[in-house]
């Protein structure tokens, strides 16, 4: 039985030609390459282009990032999505017994070509394994099959709950790294386009020291990012970190600054 794992690369939503679709499980100068749209799997090379017959294992969603495009030229919203995963093949052939673990990525733009996107509004941008973004271009760190089954199991595993104006967080931490997500918005942040699940805070915990991006959300304007930096108090169980939010007027543009403060108050363990 060999494993065999591939990377592949893709243009981010804002980077997308106008009206643009990319969808790609190839390998860079590797052995097989896997159609997505025709589900077709095909050894790179082989002279008669056979198709290899395999069965799915399983799909591991890595990160999802959806929003839209505003274009003044056209007066029109344009929505986007892309997403990075992990998908497990299984090949069983009487000259062919192997597992194939690509990582492979999509990407779609509804901006007609005759259209300009003037601002990119993130609405939703979800992380469910952070540290393998990392892995572009560079397939001699990818994991194994056993790291992937070890991680499928500690996605969506918060260490702590948390309060913030009433709404509860979960607390996810990875060595050093933190991130407090939506567990239940209070009812005035949904109306907002809040969900469970959104990013509020994504960063590092260096000591008592809290450094990373806040988000603000907007059903109008989607969500923004800001810098922020902070620390623990109370003997660890509150989070303090600020930093300049960006004011936004009718039309989504930022028009100032002014300084936000997030609060964050231990409640439980999940």
């Amino acid at each position: 039985m060999r494993i065999i794992l591939f990377l592949v690369f893709i243009v981010v939503p804002g980077q997308l030609l106008a009206g643009d679709y990319f969808h790609a499980c190839a390998s860079p100068g590797g052995e097989f390459q896997f159609d997505h749209d025709s589900q077709i799997l095909t050894r790179v090379g082989d002279p008669k282009n056979r198709t290899i017959n395999y069965s799915v294992v399983r799909k591991i969603i890595i990160e999802k990032r959806t929003g839209y495009c505003q274009s003044q030229k056209c007066n029109a919203r344009f929505n986007f999505e892309g997403q990075e995963y992990f998908l497990n093949l299984s090949v069983k052939e009487p000259d062919l017994d192997i597992t194939i673990n690509f990582l492979c990525e999509v990407a779609a733009s509804g901006l007609p070509a005759a259209c300009e996107c003037d601002r990119e509004v993130v609405t939703q941008h979800q992380k469910l394994k952070p540290q393998y973004s990392n892995l572009r271009g560079n397939t001699d760190i990818l994991p194994d099959r056993e790291q992937i089954n070890k991680d499928i199991t500690s996605i969506g595993s918060p260490s702590s709950v948390w309060n913030h104006n009433g709404s509860t967080m979960n607390l996810f931490a990875d060595g050093a790294n933190r991130t407090l997500r939506y567990r239940s918005p209070r009812p005035e942040l949904r109306s907002a386009c809040a969900q469970s699940g959104d990013i509020v805070f994504d960063g590092e915990k260096q000591g008592s020291k809290f450094i990373g991006e806040a988000a603000l959300f907007s059903c109008t304007c989607g969500r923004v990012t800001f810098p922020v930096s902070g620390r623990t108090t109370r003997n660890g169980s509150r989070i303090i970190v600020r930093g300049k939010a960006p004011n936004r007027d009718a039309s989504c543009n930022v028009v100032g600054q002014q300084t936000s403060t997030l609060v964050f108050d231990y409640l439980r363990k999940p």
